[in-house]
């Protein structure tokens, strides 16, 4: 077994669980109440001689046992025992002849290929490591060679020094860095560093190249017309009300990562459906303001937290989804127009 070494990362960042949403309704008061105290926010690096990291994402022990890290305590509940068994017989046979590494960082899980989970969890870990370590050196997953976010945003905060595990191998560290959280406020609710997020958003907008695409106004609607999932069934309808007061819709599918950047870092007002797209307000200046549409089926207050870690003020609305089942979140959603007007009046 791997005996595991525990260091604290940084310094400890207090998240402050902020009060309801302005404009929060008595019956949604629960959703935004989160379970558990506030907890301190400070990533901790768990060594290990050896660990072993699939091209997957997933890590094991020196025994070959999976290791809790892979899995994402807030995406991860749907995780059996026996996908558990599935892929350690797949790792044993893929391990049987390893790609030996030295001394490594690791900071993925088994979500942190997607946008959000990346950009505010796994890049940002990256960024505190290489504000803390001379010289790290990294490992990533296979897949994450072919990530187009993933590539860029490394460039942008001067990492270079990132190795990726071949397809269907398995890499033996000898000396392994688990980069983890060591306060996971469980299942819609995360903890975020918001100094960390800016320092994090700053070095990536000075390193833009000049003549980089400029903004796009100081409101804007993120639509997600273009998503694969969770859309606006009535999105022309909450588009020429937007538009009629003065925002810009903009599709984040059509645009590069710099351009992203660019165009949230001149937002002032943000109106957005609960998606990934919402990740991108850690280029926003402090004082923004977030609406977010959600709904009662949606259980994940994600973007509420990220919003009053970064200093931004948060509203939002609740979409209708009329008989999809309970808790779907990806379902589609119809908007209450004459509460989108509301919520309007209050920025």
């Amino acid at each position: 077994m791997t005996i595991f070494e525990r260091k604290r990362l940084g310094k400890p960042a207090v998240h402050a669980f902020p009060a309801l949403p302005a404009n929060a309704l008595p019956e949604d008061a629960a959703k935004f109440t989160p379970p558990v105290p506030a907890a301190p926010y400070q990533p901790e690096i768990l060594t290990g001689r050896p660990i072993y990291l699939a091209w997957n994402g997933y890590m094991f022990d020196a025994g070959r046992k999976l290791l809790d890290a892979s899995l994402n305590p807030r995406t991860s509940k749907g995780v059996s025992d026996k996908i558990r068994r599935k892929t350690h017989r797949q790792m044993a046979i893929s391990g049987l002849i390893p790609v030996n590494y030295d001394e490594r960082f690791v900071v993925t899980d088994r979500s942190t290929r997607a946008y959000y989970h990346w950009m505010t969890e796994a890049l940002a870990k990256m960024f505190l490591v290489g504000e803390e370590v001379n010289g790290a050196s990294f490992l990533l997953p296979a897949a994450y060679r072919d990530i187009a976010h993933v590539l860029r945003s490394l460039e942008l905060i001067g990492h270079s020094r990132v190795d990726y595990v071949p397809k269907l191998r398995m890499a033996r560290i000898a000396t392994g860095h688990l980069v983890t959280p060591t306060a996971p406020l469980g299942p819609g609710l995360a903890c975020h560093d918001g100094d960390l997020l800016g320092r994090m958003a700053r070095r990536m907008i000075d390193a833009l190249p000049d003549g980089s695409p400029g903004g796009r106004g100081e409101k804007l609607f993120i639509s997600r017309a273009k998503a694969a999932r969770r859309h606006l069934v009535n999105e022309a309808e909450v588009q020429a009300l937007l538009e009629g007061n003065g925002f810009t819709t903009i599709h984040f599918e059509d645009h590069a990562l710099d351009e992203q950047i660019r165009i949230m870092a001149g937002a002032r007002v943000v109106v957005s459906q609960h998606g990934a797209g919402l990740a991108n307000t850690i280029f926003m200046k402090p004082g923004g303001t977030v609406v977010e549409i959600t709904g009662r089926h949606i259980d994940d207050i994600t973007y509420f937290q990220l919003a009053r870690a970064l200093g931004h003020d948060y509203l939002y609305i609740n979409g209708d989804v009329g008989d999809a089942p309970a808790l779907n979140q990806h379902a589609d959603m119809i908007v209450p127009v004459d509460a989108l007007n509301t919520v309007l009046q209050q920025i």
